[in-house]
Protein backbone atom coordinates (compact mmCIF):
# COMPACT_ATOMS: atom_id res chain seq x y z
CA UNK A 1 0.00 0.00 0.00
CA UNK A 2 1.12 3.56 -0.23
CA UNK A 3 1.62 4.06 3.48
CA UNK A 4 0.26 4.40 6.93
CA UNK A 5 -2.12 7.25 6.10
CA UNK A 6 -3.85 5.40 3.28
CA UNK A 7 -4.17 2.31 5.45
CA UNK A 8 -5.73 4.42 8.19
CA UNK A 9 -8.21 5.97 5.76
CA UNK A 10 -9.10 2.45 4.62
CA UNK A 11 -9.59 1.45 8.26
CA UNK A 12 -11.84 4.45 8.77
CA UNK A 13 -13.98 3.44 5.77
CA UNK A 14 -14.40 -0.13 7.05
CA UNK A 15 -14.87 1.06 10.63
CA UNK A 16 -17.57 3.52 9.59
CA UNK A 17 -19.37 0.80 7.61
CA UNK A 18 -19.33 -1.59 10.59
CA UNK A 19 -20.31 1.22 12.97
CA UNK A 20 -23.23 2.38 10.86
CA UNK A 21 -24.45 -1.20 10.56
CA UNK A 22 -24.32 -1.55 14.35
CA UNK A 23 -26.27 1.71 14.78
CA UNK A 24 -28.93 0.61 12.27
CA UNK A 25 -29.25 -2.75 14.05
CA UNK A 26 -29.77 -0.95 17.34
CA UNK A 27 -26.61 -2.47 18.81
CA UNK A 28 -24.57 0.73 19.12
CA UNK A 29 -25.00 4.29 20.20
CA UNK A 30 -23.58 7.11 18.11
CA UNK A 31 -20.67 7.43 20.59
CA UNK A 32 -19.87 3.72 20.36
CA UNK A 33 -19.98 3.96 16.57
CA UNK A 34 -17.47 6.83 16.60
CA UNK A 35 -15.20 4.85 18.98
CA UNK A 36 -15.37 1.82 16.68
CA UNK A 37 -14.52 3.86 13.57
CA UNK A 38 -11.69 5.65 15.40
CA UNK A 39 -10.23 2.37 16.65
CA UNK A 40 -10.41 0.93 13.14
CA UNK A 41 -8.55 3.93 11.71
CA UNK A 42 -5.92 3.81 14.46
CA UNK A 43 -5.24 0.08 14.10
CA UNK A 44 -5.25 -0.05 10.29
CA UNK A 45 -1.81 1.53 9.86
CA UNK A 46 1.35 1.91 11.88
CA UNK A 47 2.60 0.07 14.95
CA UNK A 48 -0.87 -1.03 16.12
CA UNK A 49 -1.67 -2.63 12.76
CA UNK A 50 -0.47 -5.68 10.88
CA UNK A 51 2.60 -3.55 10.18
CA UNK A 52 3.75 -4.09 13.76
CA UNK A 53 6.28 -6.26 11.91
CA UNK A 54 7.97 -3.05 10.71
CA UNK A 55 8.52 -1.54 14.16
CA UNK A 56 12.01 -1.23 15.59
CA UNK A 57 11.29 -3.76 18.36
CA UNK A 58 9.91 -6.35 15.91
CA UNK A 59 12.85 -5.88 13.51
CA UNK A 60 15.27 -6.39 16.45
CA UNK A 61 13.42 -9.54 17.45
CA UNK A 62 13.64 -10.78 13.85
CA UNK A 63 17.40 -10.16 13.80
CA UNK A 64 17.97 -12.06 17.04
CA UNK A 65 15.60 -15.01 16.53
CA UNK A 66 16.65 -17.51 13.86
CA UNK A 67 13.11 -17.91 12.47
CA UNK A 68 14.34 -18.28 8.89
CA UNK A 69 15.07 -21.97 9.53
CA UNK A 70 11.28 -22.46 9.56
CA UNK A 71 11.38 -21.73 5.83
CA UNK A 72 9.91 -19.19 3.45
CA UNK A 73 11.70 -16.28 5.14
CA UNK A 74 10.32 -17.11 8.60
CA UNK A 75 7.21 -15.82 10.39
CA UNK A 76 8.82 -12.57 11.60
CA UNK A 77 9.42 -11.09 8.12
CA UNK A 78 7.35 -8.17 6.83
CA UNK A 79 4.07 -9.54 5.48
CA UNK A 80 4.70 -12.72 7.41
CA UNK A 81 2.66 -13.99 10.33
CA UNK A 82 1.05 -10.66 11.24
CA UNK A 83 -0.36 -10.35 7.70
CA UNK A 84 -1.91 -13.82 7.71
CA UNK A 85 -5.73 -13.50 7.81
CA UNK A 86 -5.83 -16.23 10.47
CA UNK A 87 -4.36 -13.78 13.00
CA UNK A 88 -7.19 -11.29 12.37
CA UNK A 89 -9.77 -14.07 12.65
CA UNK A 90 -8.03 -15.12 15.88
CA UNK A 91 -8.42 -11.59 17.25
CA UNK A 92 -12.13 -11.62 16.37
CA UNK A 93 -12.65 -14.93 18.18
CA UNK A 94 -10.54 -13.82 21.15
CA UNK A 95 -12.47 -10.55 21.54
CA UNK A 96 -15.82 -12.33 21.22
CA UNK A 97 -14.84 -14.90 23.85
CA UNK A 98 -13.56 -12.11 26.10
CA UNK A 99 -16.91 -10.32 26.01
CA UNK A 100 -18.83 -13.59 26.57
CA UNK A 101 -16.57 -14.76 29.42
CA UNK A 102 -16.25 -11.35 31.07
CA UNK A 103 -19.46 -9.39 30.47
CA UNK A 104 -17.99 -6.46 32.41
CA UNK A 105 -15.62 -5.91 29.49
CA UNK A 106 -18.57 -5.56 27.13
CA UNK A 107 -18.15 -1.79 27.14
CA UNK A 108 -14.88 -2.26 25.29
CA UNK A 109 -16.57 -3.95 22.33
CA UNK A 110 -16.29 -0.90 20.00
CA UNK A 111 -12.51 -0.89 20.41
CA UNK A 112 -12.32 -4.66 19.94
CA UNK A 113 -14.51 -4.57 16.82
CA UNK A 114 -12.55 -1.56 15.56
CA UNK A 115 -9.26 -3.42 15.90
CA UNK A 116 -10.58 -6.34 13.84
CA UNK A 117 -12.02 -3.94 11.21
CA UNK A 118 -8.71 -2.04 11.06
CA UNK A 119 -6.61 -5.18 10.59
CA UNK A 120 -9.05 -6.60 8.03
CA UNK A 121 -8.95 -3.40 5.96
CA UNK A 122 -5.14 -3.44 6.09
CA UNK A 123 -5.06 -6.98 4.71
CA UNK A 124 -7.48 -6.16 1.89
CA UNK A 125 -5.43 -3.13 0.85
CA UNK A 126 -2.16 -5.10 0.98
CA UNK A 127 -3.75 -7.89 -1.05
CA UNK A 128 -4.69 -5.38 -3.77
CA UNK A 129 -1.83 -2.87 -3.56
CA UNK A 130 1.01 -5.00 -2.24
CA UNK A 131 2.99 -5.80 -5.36
CA UNK A 132 6.34 -7.50 -4.84
CA UNK A 133 9.36 -5.26 -4.26
CA UNK A 134 12.82 -6.39 -5.44
CA UNK A 135 16.31 -4.96 -5.22
CA UNK A 136 18.17 -4.15 -8.48
CA UNK A 137 19.93 -7.54 -8.25
CA UNK A 138 16.56 -9.35 -8.06
CA UNK A 139 16.35 -10.19 -4.35
CA UNK A 140 12.85 -9.98 -2.88
CA UNK A 141 12.56 -7.13 -0.34
CA UNK A 142 8.80 -7.35 0.24
CA UNK A 143 6.68 -10.31 -0.77
CA UNK A 144 3.60 -9.72 -2.89
CA UNK A 145 0.12 -9.59 -1.38
CA UNK A 146 -0.65 -11.41 1.85
CA UNK A 147 0.12 -14.96 3.00
CA UNK A 148 -2.66 -17.51 2.71
CA UNK A 149 -0.74 -19.80 5.05
CA UNK A 150 0.78 -18.53 8.32
CA UNK A 151 3.75 -16.82 6.59
CA UNK A 152 3.96 -18.32 3.12
CA UNK A 153 1.77 -18.80 0.07
CA UNK A 154 1.49 -15.08 -0.69
CA UNK A 155 -1.22 -14.06 -3.15
CA UNK A 156 -2.33 -10.71 -4.49
CA UNK A 157 -0.32 -7.62 -5.19
CA UNK A 158 -2.03 -6.30 -8.27
CA UNK A 159 -0.84 -2.70 -7.91
CA UNK A 160 2.63 -1.44 -6.95
CA UNK A 161 2.81 0.03 -3.45
CA UNK A 162 3.38 3.76 -3.59
CA UNK A 163 2.53 4.00 -7.28
CA UNK A 164 -0.19 6.02 -8.97
CA UNK A 165 -2.74 3.22 -8.63
CA UNK A 166 -2.41 2.95 -4.85
CA UNK A 167 -2.38 6.76 -4.53
CA UNK A 168 -5.63 6.90 -6.52
CA UNK A 169 -7.13 4.27 -4.21
CA UNK A 170 -6.13 6.41 -1.23
CA UNK A 171 -7.89 9.46 -2.69
CA UNK A 172 -11.01 7.42 -3.48
CA UNK A 173 -11.04 6.00 0.07
CA UNK A 174 -10.77 9.52 1.52
CA UNK A 175 -13.74 10.65 -0.58
CA UNK A 176 -15.72 7.59 0.49
CA UNK A 177 -14.90 8.25 4.16
CA UNK A 178 -16.14 11.83 3.80
CA UNK A 179 -19.41 10.65 2.26
CA UNK A 180 -19.81 8.06 5.03
CA UNK A 181 -19.26 10.67 7.77
CA UNK A 182 -21.81 13.05 6.21
CA UNK A 183 -24.31 10.21 5.85
CA UNK A 184 -23.71 8.92 9.38
CA UNK A 185 -24.07 12.34 11.00
CA UNK A 186 -27.19 13.11 8.94
CA UNK A 187 -28.95 9.80 9.62
CA UNK A 188 -27.89 8.86 13.16
CA UNK A 189 -30.00 9.91 16.18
Amino acid sequence: MSGRGTHQIGGLVVGLAVAQTAVWAGRASFGEAIALAGAAALTAGGGLSCDVDQTKAWRSLDRWLPDEWLGNGGPLQHRGLTHWPGVTVGFAVMWWLTVVAAPGLGRLWPFMAGQVAGWASHLVLDAVCGRQVRTPDGAVVVRAGIPLMPWWGHRGGLIRSGGFGSQAIGVLLAALAAVQVVFMVGVSP
